[in-house]
Order: structure tokens, then C-alpha cells, then sequence
């Protein structure tokens, strides 16, 4: 008899386990879920507000510059945020590379490595990379039809080789 009270409370005990086992994976994901939409919602915000630093400090150099000093400035506000935007998915990239393929990365390799969706598009960008084993080059196209730059990142890690079109020359 008290073998199978200890067994009955041990499968209550087990199934209560399971149970909230369960909750707890689905809080877990919420959860995630959640910060995930944050984490989407600061960097969108983050985006616009540096969008905006460039054009006020672009505008704060000279107070009574003509409209084509002022844009002046913002091309090239907008050319080195792209610019930086290029640096942070050349990083990227490169810690795919080196992360072995056990762990989701291309283990000495680029091939596998697609741009990060945060990175794809931003108010005033988009990116793009072709890959191959050892380089990946790095396209940033302005949502203003300003120009383009492209860079190349070699397996070392290194981007070189900015080519600047359009108003970005």
C-alpha cells in the first residue's frame, strides 16, 4: 500500500512538473517575444534619432548657410552613417566566420552568412551583401536616391575598398 501511495504521488509530482515545465517554456517565450518587439522598437527609435542628429548638426555648423550648404551637410551626415552601418555588418559578418558551424556560424567560411534584420533597412538606408568564402561585399543604398557605398570585407576581417557613388563622391 504505501508503494503505491509513494508511486502516486511521485507521478503527481512528475506530471505537475511537466506541467509547469510547460508554463514556464511558454512564459520563457512570451517573454522573449516581448523583448525581441522592444529591442526592434529602441532600434527603429535609435535610428531616427541619429537621422535627426545628423541633419540638426549639419544645420548647427553654419546657422546662415544657403539650402545647398545644408544639404551638403546632410549627404554627408547621411554617406558616414551609412558608412558606420556598413562597419557594424562587416562585424557581423566576421563573427559569423569565425564561430564554428556547430554553433551557427560559417566555421572559417562567409558562405551562410545573410544580413541581420535589423541591419536591412533603416529610414535612411538599405543594405545588401554578396557573398563568397573569403569576402563579402557590402552595399548601403540611400532611401533618398543620394548615392551608394560599397565595401569589401576581406577574410581577416578587415572592410577596405569604400567606393562612393552619386552625391556621396
Amino acid at each position: 500500500m504505501r508503494k503505491h501511495i509513494f508511486i502516486t504521488i511521485l507521478c503527481a509530482v512528475c506530471l505537475s512538473f511537466l506541467y509547469n515545465s510547460g508554463s514556464i517554456a511558454q512564459n520563457k517565450e512570451k517573454a522573449t517575444n516581448r523583448v525581441e518587439k522592444l529591442e526592434r522598437t529602441v532600434k527603429k527609435l535609435s535610428d531616427r534619432v541619429t537621422l535627426l542628429e545628423a541633419i540638426v548638426s549639419g544645420l548647427g555648423k553654419k546657422q546662415s548657410g544657403s539650402i545647398e550648404e545644408m544639404h551638403y551637410h546632410f549627404v554627408i551626415s547621411t554617406r558616414d552613417m551609412i558608412i558606420g552601418e556598413l562597419v557594424n555588418i562587416a562585424a557581423s559578418a566576421y563573427q559569423f566566420r569565425i564561430r564554428p558551424t556547430t554553433m551557427g556560424g560559417g566555421g572559417g567560411s562567409y558562405i551562410g552568412y545573410t544580413t541581420p534584420k535589423y541591419f536591412r533597412s533603416k529610414e535612411y538606408a538599405t543594405y545588401t551583401v554578396s557573398v563568397s568564402k573569403d569576402t563579402i561585399v557590402l552595399l548601403g543604398t540611400s532611401t533618398a536616391g543620394m548615392g551608394t557605398v560599397t565595401a569589401t570585407l576581406e577574410e581577416s576581417g578587415k572592410t577596405e575598398n569604400f567606393i562612393f557613388t552619386g552625391e556621396f563622391e
